[in-house]
């Protein structure tokens, strides 16, 4: 008997990927495949121009933590998220891409910091110039959105639980930073 996958809920154009990613919202986390070109990297994929004011996943799974009780489990075929509203994305273990830097360059390291963005929390390493403090780094930051490397995602609604991932891309905007990794 062979193993086949389950037909999938949308159409994959040639020169089209599809790769999990998990998103962060104020509403709650969205776990879901983002379809893009095959050339996009996915893992930096909100720092690249032009890109499009809605985000669409499909085969979603997304849990609302808004609200009062427990968290709120949604199984959804397709979902467009506004790009503006994504607080943090990364890629779904166990996908992952190759590091986006030269981890033998000079003059550049990486600081434990903590990010914090609603009920989610990021601890992970900031890779900033090797002359710049975290304090210093983030009074400078102009870019929409940052990486953290080596990162363990919890939430509030979960704390025991972690995903380890070695890339998040996140909002500053949308977060608090504490140097370090919080206990």
């Amino acid at each position: 008997m062979s193993a086949t996958s389950a037909p999938r809920s949308f159409v994959v154009e040639p020169g089209d990927k599809v790769t999990p990613v998990t998103a962060y919202l104020a509403q709650g986390m969205i776990r879901g495949q983002l379809v893009c070109r095959e050339v996009i990297r996915v893992s930096s994929w909100l720092r690249t121009p032009g890109l499009p004011d809605y985000a669409g996943l499909y085969d979603v799974t997304f849990t609302r933590t808004v609200g009062t009780g427990e968290p709120q489990v949604l199984e959804l075929p397709e979902i467009h998220l506004p790009v503006a509203q994504i607080m943090a994305l990364h890629l779904t273990p166990p996908a992952a891409d190759p590091l986006d830097y030269d981890p033998n360059e000079q003059n550049r390291k990486l600081e434990p910091i903590t990010a914090i963005s609603g009920p989610f929390r990021f601890d992970g390493l900031l890779r900033l110039p090797g002359h710049l403090t975290v304090a210093k780094q983030m009074g400078l930051l102009r870019e929409p959105f940052l990486m953290l490397y080596e990162v363990s995602v919890t939430s509030a609604f979960e704390p025991a639980q972690s995903v380890k991932v070695p890339m998040v891309l996140l909002r500053p905007g949308a977060c608090a930073f504490a140097p370090g990794n919080a206990r």
